[in-house]
């Protein structure tokens, strides 16, 4: 079986035009490293119905409210794509292995333990 590609991008831009709000994965707002896009979807979409609320109840212009509604979900979920981004690079060098290789040594365990215990 092969599946549809997952179709993502590691910036979010161009979400917003006059009269247009684009959420969830018609933005690429796919997680590029685990190419899920449920929450993405569902919280952009929160976000744009506030932004069209705000449009249409009056309190604010259009393009204030898109422009704003942009802004909510690149600080949403920019970090995350670049951490995305960032993985996908690792996936294709040693790094992940070395990372594993040194999470078995018992001094990082329980440093770890430690460091997870007082979160």
């Amino acid at each position: 079986l092969k599946g549809h590609p997952v179709v993502y991008s590691y910036e979010l831009a161009n979400l917003v035009s006059p009269g247009r709000v684009v959420i969830g994965e018609a933005g690429l707002m796919t997680h590029p490293a685990t190419a899920e896009g449920i929450y993405q979807g569902m919280h952009s979409g929160m976000l744009g119905a506030e932004a069209v609320a705000d449009i249409l109840g009056g309190r604010e212009d259009e393009s204030t409210a898109l422009m704003r509604f942009e802004q909510r979900c690149r600080r949403a979920f920019q970090i995350s794509f670049w951490g995305g981004a960032a993985f996908r690079v690792a996936a294709k060098t040693p790094a992940l292995d070395w990372l594993v290789k040194l999470g078995e040594q018992p001094l990082v365990g329980f440093a770890s333990a430690k460091l997870m215990a007082h979160m």
